[in-house]
């Protein structure tokens, strides 16, 4: 999820003399842009790092160095920005294949069958009609629904 306006907004600016609380606030910001994950800001002789650390099963750790704060943090939400994408397609794909799975198990598919697939309400609503495509792109066309 990419910063909002008033995430960036309220944000001290990006800049080499940065106190404790300008990098506490860009920490929190970036944890906002990581849901479900873990963020450490920290440094070592050559220079600091932006550590991310993913909780969910579709997920990668990631660190990203740079020679000052403003250089590791603009890059950490670059990345944060392709991650929400490369993040969203894997859980369309993911739900597709429930999808398919299910509809050949059961005949059909339902919210509750894909939230005991460890699909949480919101992505279900989310993601639902995008992974209903895939899965019939991903089956010759066939057509898939989720009931619910």
């Amino acid at each position: 999820m990419p910063a909002t306006a008033e995430t960036t907004t309220t944000l001290p600016p990006l800049t080499e003399a940065m106190t404790a609380k300008d990098l506490i606030a860009h920490e929190r910001a970036l944890r906002q842009e990581f849901p479900g994950g873990g963020v450490t800001l920290s440094f070592i002789d050559s220079g600091v790092f932006v550590s991310f650390r993913a909780y969910g099963r579709y997920e990668t750790d990631k660190t990203i160095y740079g020679d000052t704060w403003p250089d590791a943090i603009t890059a950490a939400r670059a990345f944060l920005a392709t991650h929400a994408t490369v993040h969203r397609d894997n859980r369309i794909r993911a739900m597709a294949l429930a999808v398919i799975d299910l509809t050949d198990q059961f005949g059909r598919c339902d919210r509750a069958m894909l939230a005991r697939r460890e699909f949480s309400g919101a992505e279900i609503d989310a993601l639902k009609d995008a992974a209903c495509v895939r899965a019939s792109e991903m089956s010759a066309n066939s057509p898939f629904s989720v009931e619910g």
